[in-house]
C-alpha cells in the first residue's frame, strides 16, 4: 500500500511536534523559575533551548528578550521582539516593548 507509510510518517512527524511544543513550554516553566531565583544566565539557556524545540515559542521570545534588554544587550532584544511581533502582530505590548527598547538604544526606529 504505496501512501501507508507516507501517512503514519506525517502523523508521527505531527507527534513529534507536539512532544517538541511540550517540550518547549516545560523548559520555559523551568526558565521562569530560574529566572524569578535570579539565576539569569541558567534561564537564558533554558529559553533558548526552548527556542530549538520551539521557534514560535511566543513566551520564550518575550522572556529572552527581556533578558538581553537587562542586560544591556538591546539590539539582541529588539531582533527577538520584533521576531514576537511576527508571531503576534496584533499584540500592542510588543509594539510597546519594541518602542522601550528602541528608546533604550538611543535609536528612534
Amino acid at each position: 500500500m504505496k501512501g501507508f507509510g507516507e501517512k503514519k510518517s506525517s502523523q508521527k512527524r505531527r507527534s513529534d511536534n507536539g512532544r517538541q511544543s511540550q517540550d518547549s513550554h516545560g523548559l520555559v516553566r523551568e526558565a521562569i523559575q530560574q529566572h524569578k531565583k535570579g539565576n539569569i544566565s541558567i534561564a537564558e539557556n533554558l529559553y533558548k533551548k526552548s527556542l530549538v524545540l520551539d521557534r514560535n515559542n511566543i513566551t520564550a521570545l518575550i522572556r529572552l528578550a527581556s533578558i538581553f534588554r537587562v542586560t544591556g544587550r538591546i539590539n539582541e532584544a529588539i531582533e527577538i521582539i520584533k521576531r514576537a511581533i511576527n508571531l503576534s502582530p496584533d499584540n500592542p505590548q510588543l509594539l510597546i516593548d519594541l518602542g522601550h527598547l528602541y528608546y533604550d538604544s538611543g535609536d528612534s526606529g
